[in-house]
């Protein structure tokens, strides 16, 4: 798989997944793969596991909680390492080269594809990577495919929305950057 820092390799269907990347653990389980450690979107609830519309895929496990990855991404890694993990994806998130490195050692880890900057992988291509890296591309295949045909109905039953532009801003209290 073709990605930042070089190729990954996942010889075997992982068991143990750690989702230290902003959305890779909304990623794993819309593919039926509960995280043993899970990146938040909030820094100003640490102890929030999840988001709601992650509430009834999460059921009643208790992965790690890692609410720094996207602004001290090293200070996570030894709770993921911790977690015994088989597989590590960080698309969402911009580990340096060392910290990439660390945990490459542990375990197979996947990152965003080169051809993206950090921060800016496309949904679907996160979700065929994190999908290919699991072994399921046809089944990533089918969430986006089903997304998509989401997606056109909304289009359809909103045609004031055509050509139409929005921002997404997620602001959890603790800083702003400009």
């Amino acid at each position: 798989m073709d990605q930042e820092f070089g190729p990954a390799t996942v010889d075997t269907p992982p068991r143990r997944v750690a989702a230290m990347g902003i959305g890779d653990g909304d990623n794993l389980l819309a593919l039926g793969v509960v995280p043993v450690a899970f990146a938040t979107f909030s820094q100003s609830d640490p102890d929030r596991l999840t988001n709601e519309w992650n509430v009834e895929a999460m059921g009643d496990a208790t992965p790690t909680i890692l609410p720094r990855t996207s602004t001290d991404f090293g200070s996570e890694i030894p709770k993921t390492l911790a977690t015994d993990p088989d597989l590590i994806v960080a698309v969402g998130a911009e580990p340096t080269r060392d910290q990439y490195d660390a945990l490459s050692k542990a375990a197979p880890t996947i990152l965003r594809q080169s051809q993206y900057p950090a921060w800016l992988v496309p949904w679907d291509a996160a979700v065929r990577q994190v999908g290919t890296a699991l072994g399921l591309p046809e089944l990533a295949q089918q969430k986006i495919d089903e997304t998509n045909t989401f997606l056109a109905g909304v289009r359809a039953d909103n045609p004031e929305f055509a050509g139409k532009k929005a921002v997404v801003v997620i602001y959890d209290g603790t800083a702003v950057s400009v």
